[in-house]
């Protein structure tokens, strides 16, 4: 079963540039050109920042969007917040892979609780 760290990987080899993302406007892919650019250039900032950056940049309009292309702007836009924040260890892992590593870790290392006891039917007599 492949981790989210071996599929990131896998989608860079396919995918050098990032996945592609089924925009159905100009507009759209405009702003998500531009919010590429600003997290490259900037990766501490957090989606939303670069999303209003991209936005002021590129003088476009969300209300130009569709609900689709919004939706899928923010998504590509933490997409690419996450894969560009800090920089790798010496196993070359990313930092949100390094998280992932941490979390499975966790949930390895977590015991799982004791079942409930059953009610004691012993005392109960039929009428």
């Amino acid at each position: 079963m492949s981790t989210l760290a071996d599929m990131v990987r896998d989608l860079k080899r396919v995918f050098p540039n990032g996945p592609s993302w089924p925009f159905r406007t100009e507009s759209a892919r405009t702003v998500w050109a531009a919010v590429d650019r600003i997290l490259t250039r900037e990766p501490e900032l957090a989606a939303y920042q670069a999303l209003q950056k991209a936005f002021t940049e590129t003088d476009v309009s969300s209300a130009e969007f569709t609900p689709e292309d919004y939706s899928i702007l923010s998504m590509a836009a933490r997409w690419k917040a996450a894969v560009s924040k800090g920089q790798p260890d010496s196993q070359g892992n990313t930092p949100l892979q390094q998280q992932m590593d941490r979390l499975k870790l966790a949930a390895q290392a977590t015991t799982p609780a004791a079942p409930a006891p059953y009610p004691n039917t012993a005392s109960v007599t039929g009428g």
